[in-house]
């Protein structure tokens, strides 16, 4: 319930979604948020569903669910039978 400030989750590096993949919870938050609040987390020391709240929280501000990629548009037009 605490405001953190975080990187989006479409700018996450790859080294810290490789973390997350590992389990390296600690690990992947310290790549993910500011450097001040990393100290708030390691506080605050958030139970599991509360860190899945968090990963929800970013994808959400974000604007894109974590997981998902983004894909072209389909074309409007239709392609014509033979």
């Amino acid at each position: 319930g605490e405001p953190v400030r975080a990187v989006p989750n479409g700018a996450w590096p790859v080294s810290a979604q490789r973390r997350l993949r590992e389990g390296d919870l600690d690990g992947f938050m310290a790549a993910v948020l500011h450097e001040d609040d990393y100290d708030l987390y390691v506080e605050l020391d958030p139970t599991l569903d509360e860190f899945n709240q968090f990963v929800e929280d970013v994808s959400d501000l974000s604007g894109e669910p974590q997981g998902k990629s983004r894909r072209p548009g389909g074309s409007s037009r239709r392609t014509r039978r033979r």
